[in-house]
């Protein structure tokens, strides 16, 4: 989806680790995220741990669960940047 909005570089930023926000950085070569977050993110967006909420959330015998499994990216390790207090992302005429 990405690819087909721009062919610019990309810049990854979470707000925080849940697998919401931080489920699918591993499809990037890197990815921003406040460090107090760094626990959150390793813990909730590990495999087993979405498994077990999807199987809480939905059941296993819910066709929507083997759904969203099929189409699980699988958690791997990634270069995490620490956004810092004060850090400016420069977005050409748009520094955020």
């Amino acid at each position: 989806m990405v690819k087909s909005l721009t062919d610019l570089p990309l810049t990854v930023v979470n707000t925080h680790g849940h697998p919401d926000h931080a489920g699918g950085n591993s499809n990037f070569d890197q990815m921003w995220l406040p460090p107090k977050d760094y626990y959150i993110m390793r813990e909730m967006c590990a495999d087993e741990y979405r498994l077990n909420d999807l199987k809480a959330f939905l059941g296993e015998s819910n066709p929507e669960y083997k759904h969203l499994v099929d189409g699980m990216i699988s958690f791997k390790p990634y270069n995490i940047q620490p956004i810092k207090p004060g850090h400016v992302f420069d977005l050409g005429n748009r520094p955020i």
